[in-house]
């Protein structure tokens, strides 16, 4: 085991290379957004999990900014890019605020 990451790198699965990729790779932090930019969901949301947005002519992996909140979305249904962290966007249904 590594103690510096906390994973044994002779057993990964798929969370713990994020982990370790997060920890080597990417900012400590989310770069933010001056103002929302709207997206659409592209994949159905589940949570806790990564799904899809199409943002800017692109599609984003994407994570909702405040886990903590039940939300239902649809493919189709707007959200409000907040900001980017790493490759996955953050997001909030538009319906909020």
């Amino acid at each position: 085991m590594n103690p510096s990451i906390g994973v044994n790198p002779n057993r990964l699965d798929h969370s713990d290379r994020g982990e370790i990729l997060r920890h080597f790779f990417l900012p400590p932090y989310p770069n933010m957004f001056s103002e929302p930019i709207q997206g659409v969901v592209d994949s159905a949301v589940k949570q806790g999990r990564l799904w899809r947005v199409k943002f800017q002519g692109s599609y984003w992996f994407a994570r909702l900014y405040q886990p903590s909140q039940p939300v239902v979305m649809q493919p189709g249904q707007s959200v409000k890019v907040i900001a980017i962290e790493g490759i996955t966007l953050l997001v909030a249904p538009a319906s909020l605020g």
